[in-house]
């Protein structure tokens, strides 16, 4: 099954300030890979800033989004992108 995505407000405005169109396009294309396995080419990451849970990264263009994955609601929360 496919995880459901969700993209917090302040990742939207990113994505639209920040980055050009090739890098947007490679962001939903690698978070639509995400969906069916959420663990596979990502990284993880501690920023207590965040979360107090380890979250997940990937790279897009120079950027990175920060994801956390719900395994009980099969859901992944695009919390950051940052450079």
């Amino acid at each position: 099954m496919r995880a459901k995505v969700e993209l917090r407000k302040e990742v939207v405005q990113y994505l639209r300030r920040e980055c050009h169109d090739a890098e947007r396009a490679e962001f939903y294309e690698r978070l639509d890979s995400l969906r069916s396995d959420p663990l596979k080419d990502t990284e993880a990451l501690v920023d207590v800033k965040l979360s107090r849970y380890v979250l997940r990264f990937f790279r897009f263009g120079r950027h990175l989004a920060v994801f956390q994955w719900d395994a009980a609601r099969e859901s992944i929360i695009v919390r950051e992108c940052r450079r």
